[in-house]
């Protein structure tokens, strides 16, 4: 796990969960702590039923040396003798003993860079801890606590080493494994481009950017921004790629100038994946808010977006099929293997098929790489939005098991979440025995499930796809041409169609005027021009608004006849 011949040294001022660490590291890291472990007779073992860990050998030389009057060169040599022998060229090998907080100083001597971990604990604690186990005073053991935590902070001047402390939570042996390990690993190269316009967000450059920098086991380079700054934004990325493979930099992450992570994005090196991309919110479809992480349908080659609130919350790590470029770290394997990774996808005919998101992720799981995303850790997304405009989005979750089972997602021609959580209270609250709608889809296969729906539909072959999932019978679906339909003794008129009168045929007025003699009314989109005018003509003499669900034009609202 760990490579070098230098030793790991564990220490402490004692009572401080040095055993712990020794026994972890040789029992589950591969660091041969010691060949024969000591054992005590006088009943101390009991304070530490698990083991001291401290090694025989340098347990009785340096006993020999503070307390049986061994002359310091004798001392002198047995330890190079000691050290030379343990470190076998190639081994993983350290020791822990109690008196290292005195004798660390000569021990340092003989060693060029030995790997020191200090194991702390609150000094109250470890004073009680001294006094419970050995029957010591409280004042005799607080003096030693000082003078052994003053010599190993004077030993430690100017060194690099790692701190443990333990505080009152219980540290795992998964715990100690992992900061061992962090701390003592090469640290990772991290090279930072901030994609802009000329300009950056306070948030990075306050928050963003200091977190990153202080990142332990993290070396961060920021990119100078003015060779950022670019247009297409393929190209712009593209250059950043190029630039990046001429540097050693393990990691490259890139970050939108309107895009502010709301964590640390440079820990995630540590998790050694091929590509993650932090997922914000981002408009699509109609109206729909939807976080950047998506998986294939299985049953057709399109993308539904991941809901987050689905997703068990212990989940630091989720594989996706595609995630956004707006917050994205790529290891440097990745970026070796793809050649201009960055492209757009256009049809014979010059279309745009796919972006530069969705065509780098199919590219990067084509050649075998692996893409995530993480639930728990998300961006601010940041966007010029009227507040109108605001109101009229909603969360989309476009596999959700509504809009899924059906085939149907949220959005595009569809009513979106919060128009279906509009309609199913009217439903509730009015309980209709039929409801008379114009525009099959989601929404006649929703409102099927409360009550019979009858629904008229312009296109033929959508009909027919809507019939064919019919789920339990109360639903049936007409087309203009069969007959013309009569909103007489009908409780409900649901109005989201025609779609004017495109290619001939009726158009949305049609609807109008059959639901006016229905007892209640729901106009999708009502704020539109041509909307309002029909709500005007038809519903306003002798109808009464109820309420709406938002002031946007896309919204909904709910006539009662007067």
């Amino acid at each position: 796990m760990l490579q070098g011949q230098e030793p790991f040294l564990v220490f402490g001022t004692g009572r401080s969960g040095t055993s712990f660490v020794a026994d972890v590291l040789h029992n589950d890291m591969g660091v041969s702590m010691g060949e024969e472990f000591i054992t005590h007779s006088d009943g101390s073992n009991d304070s530490n039923p698990d083991g001291f860990w401290e090694d025989v050998d340098f347990y009785n030389l340096n006993r020999s040396f503070m307390y049986d009057d061994m002359p310091f060169p004798q001392f002198n040599d047995e330890v190079q003798a000691l050290i030379s022998r343990k470190s076998a060229p190639g081994s993983l090998w350290g020791f822990k003993e109690s008196r290292m907080a005195y004798l660390l100083p000569f021990y340092l001597a003989y060693l060029n860079d030995p790997k020191l971990i200090w194991c702390r604990r609150d000094k109250d604690l470890t004073v009680k801890s001294i006094v419970r186990c050995y029957g010591w005073g409280y004042k005799e053991a607080s003096e030693m606590f000082d003078v052994r935590e003053m010599l190993i902070k004077r030993a430690l001047t100017g060194r690099k080493y790692l701190d443990i402390y333990f505080d009152d939570k219980k540290k795992s042996r998964g715990d100690i494994i992992k900061v061992v390990t962090n701390a003592m690993r090469e640290p990772i190269k991290l090279y930072v481009a901030i994609l802009n316009r000329g300009w950056f967000r306070r948030e990075v450059s306050a928050r963003v950017l200091p977190e990153i920098r202080k990142t332990r086991g993290v070396i961060a380079t920021l990119e100078n921004p003015k060779k950022t700054w670019d247009h297409p934004i393929s190209s712009n990325r593209n250059k950043i790629v190029k630039r990046f493979l001429q540097t050693d930099n393990d990691y490259l992450l890139m970050i939108d100038d309107d895009v502010v992570p709301l964590f640390n994005p440079a820990e995630f090196v540590f998790a050694d994946k091929d590509v993650i991309g932090f997922p914000a919110k981002v408009r699509q479809g109609d109206r729909c808010l939807n976080w950047v992480a998506y998986v294939k349908r299985p049953d057709r080659h399109e993308y539904a977006p991941v809901d987050f609130s689905k997703v068990d919350q212990s989940i630091e790590l989720l594989s996706v099929d595609a995630v956004g470029t707006g917050a994205i770290l790529i290891h440097r394997r990745v970026l070796e293997n793809m050649k201009a990774p960055f492209h757009i996808h256009f049809d014979e005919d010059g279309i745009l098929t796919m972006g530069t998101d969705f065509a780098f992720c199919e590219r990067a799981k084509e050649a075998g790489f692996n893409i995530y995303t993480t639930p728990r850790r998300v961006c601010e997304h940041f966007k010029e939005l009227g507040m109108l405009d605001m109101q009229s989005y909603s969360d989309s979750d476009n596999v959700d098991a509504e809009a899924q089972k059906y085939g149907i997602p949220w959005g595009g021609y569809a009513i979106n979440p919060v128009d279906w959580e509009f309609i199913k209270r009217i439903i509730l609250d009015t309980k209709p025995n039929k409801i008379l709608e114009f525009g099959s889809g989601l929404s006649s296969l929703l409102m099927s499930e409360y009550c019979e729906v009858e629904s008229w539909e312009k296109n033929p072959e959508w009909a027919e796809m809507v019939r064919e999932k019919n789920p339990n019978g109360n639903l049936s679906v007409k087309t203009w041409d069969e007959l013309h339909p009569n909103g007489l003794d009908t409780d409900l008129a649901f109005i989201d169609g025609p779609v004017g009168k495109i290619n001939g045929g009726p158009g949305r007025e049609e609807s109008f005027k059959v639901a006016c003699n229905c007892k209640a009314v729901i106009v999708h989109d009502a704020g539109r021009d041509e909307e309002q005018a029909l709500q005007e003509k038809y519903l306003m003499p002798t109808f009464k608004l109820i309420k709406k669900n938002g002031w946007h034009q896309s919204r909904a609202q709910y006539w009662e006849k007067q």
